[in-house]
C-alpha cells in the first residue's frame, strides 16, 4: 500500500458513509412528513402506531403493540393500576364471584402430570366417576402431561362455560381411560378450613374477599359458636385482599355500635365512610388476627381497624402495605382497566399504603428486603389507637406481637413448586398404596395427627429424591409429609390442623386468651 492509499483510503470510506447517510435521510422524509397523517390531529401514540404498521421491517402483532402501549402508559401510575387482557379477565371474574364453570377437582403436579387430590362432592367430576389419585393426561386432545404446561393453561383447559362438554383422558392404576364430562357452575369457598383448636378456641382461615366470602364467614362462625367457641383466631396470612364491601361486612361482625370502620378518599371520588350497621356475631369474644408480609389490601383493612379499636391482638409480621382502592372498567376488547381511584384510611386516620414512586420492581420486591425488627419508613405522623397506643401508617400494619421471619415450619420449607413436586413424587404413590391401612389404623384426623409416624423407609426415599431435605430436621420433614397424607385421606381440615401444630403464630395466639382449654 503506498502513501496515497494510506492517506486517502480512510477519507474515501468516510465520504461513502456520509453520502449513504445523506441518501438515507433524503429517502426518509416521506415517512415522517406531517402529510403522512393528512390534516388529522392524531395523538403521538397513534402516529407512532400508524408508522409502525406502515413501515416496520418485520411483521408485528398489533394487539401486542396495543397491550404494550397500555402497560407502558400505566407504568407511570401506581403499581396497582393495570390493564387486564381478555384472556385473564375471565379468571379475574371467576375469582371475585366465587364461582366458575368447571368439573370440580383439586390437583397438584406429580412430576409432569396433574394428580387429583380431591373431588368436590356432587360435581361433574364425581358423577363422571373420576377419583382422587387419577392423573389427568389430556383435555379435548390437548396434552396436560408436560412440564411446559403452566397452572393457568391447565386450569384454562378444565374450566369453561357451564353446560359445555370436555373429553378427559386419565390414568388410573396404570390404565388409560376416557370420559366425557359436562361442566357445571362450581362454587369455590374463600374459607378453605375452620375448626376448633381446643374446647374454647376457634380457627378460621380466610384466603380472599370474593362475593361469597361474607356468607362463607357467617356459616363458619355459626358452626364454631355451636361448638362452644369463646375465642377466635382469624388467619389472614397470605390473603391478598379482594372486594372492599365483603371485607367491611366481616369487620362489622367484630365491632359494636356505629363505629367508623374505614373511609375512602380520592381526587375525583369524594370521602366515603363505612360504618358498622349490624349487631355483630362476635363483638364480645377474644380475638387474635394473624398476618404476614402477604397480607394485603382488604385484609390489612380488617387487621388495621381492629388494631385501632384495640379489639384484637395482631400477631405475625408486618403486612404488605397496600392502602389503595381500585375500580374495574370493562374495555371494548373484553379486557379490564383496573384503575386506582382512591386510598382508604382506617379509624385512626392512617393510610397504610407504602411508597411506590415509579420503581414498581422495587415496590414489589420490598417485602423480601425487610428486617425481623418490624421497623419501616412511615409517613412520620403518629396515630393513636382507642386506648392511646402509638401506631403508624405508610407501610402496612405492624403487629402487636412480632414473629420473626424464618421461625415457622411453613417458612422453613421452600415455596418453590419444583421442590414440592419432588416431595409429591415420593409421598403420593405411597399414600395411594397405604390409604386403606392408614384409614383402618386412624379413623379420624385427630388420631392420625396425634399418633401417625412416617416410616423410616419413606423418610429415606424422600432424602434420596431431594437431598436438600437433609438440611431440615426429621420432625420438620415428618410434619410436611403428614400434612400431604392427611390432606389426601382426610381433606383440608386435617391438612391445616397438621400444618398448624407447633406453629408459633398459633402458639402465641393461645397465650393471649384469658379463656383457655381446661
Amino acid at each position: 500500500m503506498n502513501f496515497k492509499d494510506t492517506v486517502f483510503k480512510p477519507l474515501q470510506i468516510a465520504l461513502i458513509l456520509l453520502i449513504g447517510i445523506s441518501i438515507g435521510l433524503l429517502l426518509a422524509p416521506a415517512s415522517f412528513k406531517p402529510s403522512f397523517f393528512g390534516n388529522s390531529d392524531l395523538p403521538v401514540t397513534e402516529q407512532v402506531l400508524e408508522l409502525i404498521k406502515a413501515n416496520y421491517t418485520d411483521t408485528v402483532s398489533l394487539s401486542r403493540l396495543n397491550q404494550a402501549g397500555l402497560e407502558g402508559m400505566l407504568n407511570i401510575l401506581d403499581p396497582h393500576s393495570k390493564y387486564i387482557p381478555p384472556y385473564h379477565a375471565k379468571v379475574t371474574d371467576e375469582e371475585m364471584s366465587g364461582q366458575f364453570g368447571g368439573i370440580g377437582v383439586e390437583y397438584v403436579m406429580l412430576q409432569d402430570t396433574p394428580f387429583i387430590m380431591r373431588i368436590i362432592p356432587e360435581t361433574p367430576a364425581e358423577k363422571a366417576g373420576l377419583k382422587k389419585g387419577d392423573r389427568i393426561l389430556s383435555v379435548n386432545d390437548s396434552a396436560l402431561c408436560s412440564r411446559k404446561r403452566s397452572y393457568d393453561y391447565i386450569i384454562g383447559q378444565m374450566r369453561g362455560e357451564p353446560e359445555t362438554s370436555i373429553k378427559v383422558v386419565y390414568l388410573r392404576s396404570g390404565k388409560k381411560d376416557t370420559v366425557m364430562i359436562k361442566r357445571k357452575m362450581i362454587l369455590s369457598s374463600s374459607i378453605p378450613v375452620y375448626y376448633m383448636v381446643n374446647a374454647n378456641t376457634g380457627y378460621v382461615k380466610l384466603e380472599l374477599f370474593s362475593e361469597s366470602t361474607y356468607s362463607d364467614f357467617t356459616k363458619a362462625m355459626k358452626a364454631l359458636k355451636g361448638k362452644g367457641m369463646k375465642n377466635l383466631i382469624l388467619d389472614l396470612r397470605d390473603n391478598g385482599g379482594g372486594l372492599l364491601d365483603e371485607a367491611t361486612e366481616i369487620l362489622d361482625e367484630f365491632l359494636d355500635e356505629q363505629k367508623l370502620m374505614v373511609y375512602t378518599k380520592g381526587r375525583i371520588y369524594g370521602k366515603k365512610e363505612f360504618k358498622c350497621r349490624v349487631a355483630g356475631v362476635f363483638e364480645e369474644g377474644e380475638l387474635v388476627v394473624l398476618t404476614n408480609e402477604n397480607t394485603a389490601s382488604a385484609s390489612e383493612l380488617i387487621a388495621g381497624a381492629l388494631q385501632d379499636y384495640d379489639r384484637a391482638v395482631i400477631i405475625g409480621r408486618r403486612t404488605y402495605g397496600k392502602g389503595s382502592v381500585q375500580r374495574q372498567y370493562k374495555l371494548l376488547d373484553g379486557g379490564y382497566l383496573r384503575l386506582t381511584i382512591a386510598r382508604y384510611y382506617i379509624p385512626s386516620g392512617r393510610c397504610i399504603q407504602k411508597n411506590y414512586g415509579f420503581k414498581h420492581d422495587a415496590y414489589y420486591n420490598e417485602i423480601y428486603n425487610r428486617s425481623d425488627t418490624g421497623t419501616f419508613n412511615t409517613d412520620t405522623t403518629t396515630y393513636y389507637t382507642a386506648k392511646g397506643r402509638k401506631v403508624y401508617g405508610g407501610g402496612g400494619i405492624l403487629p402487636d406481637v412480632l414473629i420473626a421471619s424464618g421461625s415457622t415450619l411453613q417458612q422453613d420449607f421452600s415455596s418453590d413448586a419444583a421442590w414440592h413436586n419432588r416431595i409429591n413424587t415420593v409421598v403420593l404413590p405411597y399414600v395411594q398404596r397405604e390409604e386403606k391401612n392408614i384409614r383402618s389404623a386412624y379413623s379420624y384426623p385427630e388420631s392420625f395427627s396425634k399418633s401417625y409416624r412416617v416410616p423410616e423407609q419413606l423418610f429415606n426415599e424422600i432424602i434420596r429424591a431431594d437431598t436438600s431435605v437433609a438440611v431440615l430436621s426429621k420432625s420438620q420433614v415428618e410434619k410436611k409429609v403428614k400434612s400431604i397424607i392427611g390432606k389426601y385421606i382426610y381433606g383440608n381440615e386435617a391438612y391445616y390442623q397438621l400444618l398448624n401444630q407447633d406453629d408459633l403464630f398459633i402458639q402465641e395466639s393461645l397465650k393471649q386468651f384469658s379463656v383457655t382449654e381446661k
